[in-house]
């Protein structure tokens, strides 16, 4: 199958659908086909980034290293385990079902990610997927796909996509980044979440990040 399914072609893709509507409305269709598939797409890279990383990473490159984890990207290398979880992901299609495996793996997902920029700013920039959000529009994009059983206006369809294909095209993040934290962090992560970190504590993690976690995944 000649199709470009890489996540940047598949969002010009369905904006381009949309751009023309107006000379076939039937392209609004389309145009939800491939932004369901985006959305999937999104989900899927994620949790397939997730699965390399949670098979107790940090060990791993401890022992390899003898503790003196070198700067820049880390590998771990697929063994069977790995290779047997991301062989299960090709058979999910629906949002909720990733938001599920990412949750399952990853609690407090996007939470995570939040500390992760205190521990490191360079972090900042890296835009992670809201699950619920993503899970939200799913659901609408699905509706639309069924837009004979429902009284929609051309111009509700068009906006609506448009505005969901603006924020995939705001969150298609390439390089992802996931910490490990180690025992202090996931302490200090607790009371992140529980909103009692003081103002030390902000400062301490601003300061010395590299203290909290052991090693981590890297996609550049």
């Amino acid at each position: 199958m000649n199709i470009n399914f890489e996540i940047t072609s598949v969002i010009e893709r369905g904006k381009n659908l949309l751009n023309n509507y107006e000379n076939n409305t039937q392209l609004i269709f389309y145009a939800a086909l491939e932004t369901r598939y985006a959305i999937e797409i999104i989900l899927d890279d994620w949790l397939n980034f997730l699965i390399e990383g949670s098979h107790n990473l940090a060990d791993y490159l401890n022992d390899i290293y003898d503790n003196d984890i070198p700067d820049g990207s880390l590998d771990i290398p697929l063994n069977p385990k790995i290779l047997k979880d991301k062989k299960k992901t090709k058979k999910y299609y629906s949002a909720r079902k990733y938001k599920n495996e990412i949750s399952g793996l990853v609690p407090e997902f996007e939470k995570r990610i939040e500390f992760m920029s205190i521990l490191d700013s360079s972090f900042d920039r890296m835009k992670a997927p809201e699950l619920s959000r993503l899970n939200t529009y799913y659901g609408r994009v699905g509706k639309l796909l069924h837009i004979t059983k429902y009284d929609l206006k051309t111009e509700e369809l068009y906006d609506d996509l448009l505005s969901i294909l603006d924020y995939l095209e705001k969150h298609n993040e390439p390089s992802r980044c996931f910490l490990s934290l180690n025992v202090e962090g996931e302490k200090m992560f607790k009371k992140y979440i529980n909103n009692k970190l003081l103002n030390e504590d902000l400062k301490e993690l601003k300061n010395n990040g590299n203290k909290y976690y052991s090693g981590g995944l890297y996609q550049l």
